[in-house]
């Protein structure tokens, strides 16, 4: 599914060895994020936030956080070179309101790419399609077929809405 998201979008796609539901915030994963940052010479990285339903989200947000600093230091996983300066880290928009809101520093409008983002994230079906709408108890309004999927997904991703908040910060940005 990710290799199938990735070349929807034309990009790649990069998935550690850990099995879903099983990441844990070790050290040996910590450096190889710190390892991955450095390497791809990273100008922003973005991340869930660590309040996410997800243990996997959680802790690669508590991973990567922890990774933050250290890619800059040298005598942190020696064996590849220290980036010169320290990329932006971002969070990534949620819905979740504890233990605080999501709280937007920065929002891009991404509506001209908002069918490219759903065509891609329809790859994961077994996620947009069977277990996301199992446990929100909506399994039986997946529709059948790619193109009424796709087109279902997009009408309940997001409603569409934009938030006060966000609507202000896009005016600063945008004009």
């Amino acid at each position: 599914e990710s290799q199938e998201a990735a070349k929807r979008l034309g990009v790649q796609y990069l998935v550690l060895d850990s099995p879903d539901g099983k990441l844990m915030p070790t050290l040996e994963v910590r450096e190889q994020i710190i390892r991955l940052i450095r390497q791809w010479n990273a100008d922003i990285v973005m991340v869930h936030r660590p309040n996410d339903y997800h243990p996997d989200h959680r802790y690669t947000s508590i991973l990567v956080q922890d990774a933050a600093y250290m890619v800059i230091v040298p005598n942190i996983v020696p064996d590849t070179p220290p980036l010169k300066r320290n990329p932006v880290f971002l969070y990534t928009e949620d819905r979740f309101a504890k233990p605080q809101p999501f709280s937007p520093d920065i929002v891009i409008d991404i509506t001209d790419s908002w069918d490219q983002k759903m065509y891609a994230i329809a790859a994961h079906a077994s996620q947009m399609f069977e277990w996301l709408p199992w446990t929100a108890g909506t399994l039986e309004q997946v529709p059948e077929g790619e193109a009424a999927r796709l087109e279902w997904l997009k009408k309940n991703r997001r409603s569409g809405e934009i938030s006060s908040e966000k609507r202000q910060a896009l005016i600063r940005w945008y004009g």
